[in-house]
């Protein structure tokens, strides 16, 4: 899939013609021709072709274009554990962590959002967003308690990203799962998020 959207994070195609040029493709999209490559497919051709008078021939078959990469930014999802079984002193710990995170985030230009799950539900707390500072204060007061639902974290935190690439196909998710995996409350099916807040 290519991609439009700049970034700092992640080497992706792209299909306009910005970024850095890796390789040749006969498949044609933009008029970007790649020189080289057009000539290295039609040199062994030369001696074959009629003389037309210039000095290399070449056929629209010889044609090919750039290729090109660049980095993109992300969409960082944290789907985090807010059970009672993560404790004072494990929660201070995801919380430093994930603040490193967003400092990250914000230095790559990645859009965050914020999934958290305890009790018998998940929440979508920030829908994705490119304000850091928000996120960071949605963490920082994040309470804690109740079970640990962690099928309802994984599901909400999928039909967001899910709601997000069809909005913006070109988006690239990464999604953060913070627990400590001792889920006890089941699935529930009636739950879905359809990417509104």
């Amino acid at each position: 899939l290519s991609r439009s959207a700049g970034g700092r994070r992640s080497l992706t195609m792209t299909s306009n013609k910005t970024g850095r040029y890796v390789r040749g493709t006969q498949v044609r999209r933009n008029n970007d021709l790649a020189f080289d490559a057009t000539l290295r497919t039609a040199a062994p051709y030369q001696k074959g072709r009629p003389d037309a008078g210039l000095a290399v021939k070449i056929k629209d078959s010889d044609i090919r274009e750039k290729i090109r990469q660049k980095k993109t930014s992300n969409l960082l999802l944290f789907a985090v554990d807010a059970s009672g079984s993560m404790g004072t002193r494990l929660m201070t710990e995801t919380k430093g962590a994930i603040l490193a995170l967003l400092m990250e985030a914000y230095q790559k230009r990645d859009k965050v959002g914020l999934v958290a799950f305890k009790g018998n539900d998940a929440e979508v707390l920030l829908p994705p967003t490119n304000s850091i500072e928000i996120a960071k204060n949605l963490l920082e007061e994040l309470p804690t308690g109740g079970k640990t639902p962690l099928g309802q974290g994984l599901l909400v935190s999928y039909q967001l990203i899910k709601a997000q690439l069809r909005q913006d196909p070109s988006m690239l998710p990464l999604m953060v799962i913070i627990t400590d995996g001792r889920a006890n409350v089941g699935l529930s099916k009636d739950k879905y998020y359809d990417g509104t807040q």
